[in-house]
């Protein structure tokens, strides 16, 4: 097991949720800062980031609309 699995692992006991299987490259991915791989091989989670600044830009105004 390598050093994120175990850190995947520790997470989900943490918060006591276990990930699917097929959801663990994500986890990954969502843990993983951009100043984690310079110079390194990997995905970074910049993009979830941006997702995730996106949805919640869209309930934002979506609440701001229905007041």
């Amino acid at each position: 097991m390598d050093d994120f699995s175990e850190k995947n692992v520790a997470l989900e006991v943490e918060i006591g949720y276990r990930f699917k299987k097929e959801n663990q490259k994500l986890l990954t991915e969502a843990r993983t800062h951009s100043s984690f791989l310079e110079g390194k091989e990997g995905q970074d989670n910049s993009e979830l980031e941006h997702l995730g600044d996106a949805v919640l830009t869209l309930v934002i105004l979506d609440i701001s609309y229905e007041n």
